[in-house]
């Protein structure tokens, strides 16, 4: 199929009801049951529309609940740490009230007080974090673009008059969310989509997200939670347990301030060693993950990338090369920087000057 030939124009594709959008709640429900190969769809969520807000885009081969986690960061992270701060606003007043903070120490209510507080902020979270795709707090929904939920999957007529028309899907979204994992640089329609928005709207409205920084991110949260559980319990039985408030500890003011942070960082060692081991291996995975990603960068050259039909290949390695001819013919690569979660970036190629290669089509 000559894709490049037959691609509608925009005004085309627009009056055809071709460019369609979903919610964020349509791709989310389920637990993200839409990134699962073997379930069925059984209606269409999308709607038509004339642009997107956001492109998603991802490989099929790359597993489902890392891609649902990565939405709900992208969708739902902002919304969790608003609600978040306006708890803790909430409870610093209520602690204010009860007058927390002009004692020495620490007494059983002020622990329970603690403790409750901390599982509201805990559950206030990771509540929004994972729905707050229901609630629009007065604004707009973003739409969303989702190769499976947007292109008619049922009549093949339709099916491919989409995927005609996918580089115009991409060129009408105005931000483009790129779901990186380790085959998402083999995949030759990932690239093509990547090429064209960057052709379009350039690298800053790329939001790349690799699928290992959300697991890195929940598996440290989850063990953040398992310190504090570990914490507060010993807080708690420590404080049942004694016949007294637990200050002051000594007559003179400096030595009790001393003996009490003394005696907290005892209690709660405990937390940090359970923790410490998982914590390491999780940062391991995370540094191992980001330096894989780097050399599959380094090393990306498209000749290389796969294509589910051989067919498509070269229509679709032209586009990529009539996009970037002026860059390529004068003597260099397209180049994007990527920034990373820490905060550092590197340079990576989108057109690798690397000799031939026999192409390995799946």
């Amino acid at each position: 199929m000559d894709i490049l030939s037959k691609r509608p124009e925009i005004e085309d594709v627009l009056q055809r009801g071709l460019l369609r959008t979903v919610a964020g709640s349509d791709i989310l429900q389920g637990f993200g049951s839409v990134f699962r190969k073997d379930m069925h769809l059984d209606e269409d969520v999308s709607t038509q529309a004339f642009e997107v807000d956001i492109f998603v885009s991802h490989s099929w081969s790359s597993d489902g609940w890392p891609k649902y986690l990565a939405l709900c960061r992208v969708l739902n992270l902002g919304k969790a740490l608003e609600a978040v701060a306006l708890v803790l606003v909430l409870i610093f007043l209520a602690a204010s009230c009860r007058g927390i903070g002009r004692r020495s120490g620490y007494d059983r209510d002020t622990i329970f007080f603690v403790a409750v507080s901390w599982l509201v902020v805990l559950g206030i979270f990771f509540q929004v974090l994972f729905l707050g795709q229901h609630a629009t707090c007065g604004e707009r929904k973003p739409t969303l673009w989702l190769d499976r939920l947007c292109i008619e999957q049922t009549d093949a007529r339709q099916k491919a008059s989409g995927i005609a028309a996918l580089p115009v899907f991409v060129a009408r979204s105005s931000q483009f969310l790129m779901l990186y994992d380790e085959s998402y640089l083999d995949r030759l329609w990932c690239i093509v989509e990547l090429a064209t928005f960057v052709k379009k709207s350039g690298c800053e409205p790329v939001h790349f997200v690799p699928l290992w920084l959300p697991r890195w991110l929940l598996t440290t949260m989850l063990l953040d939670i398992l310190q504090g559980c570990v914490c507060i319990a010993a807080l708690l039985v420590w404080s049942w347990s004694s016949p007294q408030e637990l200050s002051p500890l000594a007559s003179d003011r400096g030595l009790n301030h001393f003996l009490n942070n003394l005696l907290l960082v005892l209690i709660l060692l405990p937390g940090y060693i359970v923790v410490l081991a998982p914590s390491m291996w999780a940062l391991g995975q995370k540094a191992q993950g980001h330096e894989e990603m780097l050399q599959q960068f380094a090393a990306f050259d498209i000749r290389r990338c796969k294509c589910s039909d051989p067919s498509d290949r070269q229509p679709l390695e032209t586009l990529v090369n009539e996009l970037f001819a002026s860059t390529v013919s004068a003597g260099g690569s397209a180049v994007c920087s990527v920034s990373e979660a820490s905060g550092t970036s590197k340079e990576v190629t989108s057109l690798s000057e690397a000799e031939e290669s026999t192409p390995q089509d799946r």
